[in-house]
């Protein structure tokens, strides 16, 4: 891939963005990061000032090292750095939480909170098409529904006045590999990146290989066309969702809600699920883990009646023709 061609993609994911003053690009050294600023910075009329953020999340002995190194090629390229820290294993072991869920919670914190010290509208992370594929891949294993089929959102709210987006979700590593290449831009590896012990480096290294080479060897291309439809689909639904909540939302607050059931069985099923998941999405209450299997439960529920403990604590049932979500006060 020529540097042109990357940083034409770059351009036009920031132009649908409206990126127009100040953006912080997620910098780990790694080679689609890396990708991300050479790329951003060759843009020919670049008119927003970049902020790169990296953050160290004390996984590996030469975690700090990476992180002088990315601030080392910062300066070489004359970008301000900032970098953030946390012992993620420590905090991962006194919550009881996994290693990857809670080093994504923090250095998305911390990008978040670099992006409203410095007034950016927006954050960009490198996330490639061989990611999308991945995560398409890893939540079809795992159970999932048309949002999950979606893969990796182009872009998403992190807070009011600040977006993330993707610029390279329709690139593919070896692209950036061969343009890195192409420049003599140099990049860090982590080896944890091939410790099969994480599902995604066992998607990666075993799973998608095998399918390759046994099932269809364009496989990933088969991942990213479903990752398409389905997020043309659900971004219909969701706008038929949206328009259903205000119909059907009778209170939201941090611990309840609670819906017109006797509405919501008239309507199909799947405009329901969409529209529970909406209606929990809006009251801010914590997803992570929200797996189809539970929003599938909760729209039986509302048609069928009973009662169910979910993730958390939270108590779900139908009552007097409401559909009644609540939450243990926390």
């Amino acid at each position: 891939m020529s540097s042109n061609t990357l940083s034409r993609r770059i351009q036009l994911a920031f132009d649908r963005a409206g990126v127009t003053r100040r953006i912080v690009l997620a910098v780990s050294g790694g080679a689609d990061s890396m990708a991300l600023l050479r790329g951003t910075l060759e843009i020919a009329e670049l008119n927003v000032s970049l902020v790169v953020a990296h953050f160290n999340h004390r996984l590996r002995s030469e975690s700090a090292d990476d992180a002088r190194r990315v601030a080392e090629q910062c300066t070489a390229l004359g970008v301000e750095c900032v970098t953030g820290v946390a012992d993620v294993a420590s905090i991962a072991s006194a919550t009881g939480r996994g290693i990857e869920e809670v080093a994504r919670r923090l250095r998305y914190e911390f990008l978040l909170d670099t992006a409203i010290r410095y007034d950016a509208a927006n954050v960009a992370t490198a996330h490639t098409a061989d990611d999308l594929a991945e995560t398409v891949l890893h939540h079809v294993l795992r159970g999932t529904g048309l949002n999950g089929l979606r893969g990796i959102a182009r872009r998403r709210k992190l807070a009011p006045g600040v977006t993330l987006i993707r610029p390279l979700l329709d690139v593919r590593r070896a692209e950036v590999e061969a343009y890195l290449a192409a420049i003599g831009q140099p990049f860090l590896t982590d080896p944890s990146n091939a410790n099969v012990a994480f599902t995604r480096n066992r998607l990666r290294h075993d799973v998608l290989p095998m399918l390759r080479e046994n099932v269809n060897r364009k496989v990933d291309e088969a991942l990213l066309h479903l990752a398409g439809q389905a997020a043309e689909a659900a971004a219909f639904l969701r706008r038929l969702a949206r328009r259903e909540l205000r119909r059907v939302l009778l209170e939201s607050t941090a611990e309840v809600i609670r819906l017109n059931s006797r509405r919501l069985r008239t309507r199909p099923r799947a405009l329901v699920r969409e529209t529970i998941v909406l209606a929990w999405r809006r009251a801010k209450w914590p997803r992570q883990a929200m797996g189809f299997a539970h929003w599938n439960a909760l729209t039986k529920i509302n048609f069928e009646g009973g009662r169910r403990t979910l993730p958390g604590g939270t108590d779900a049932r139908r009552r007097q023709g409401e559909l009644i979500l609540r939450r243990p006060p926390t």
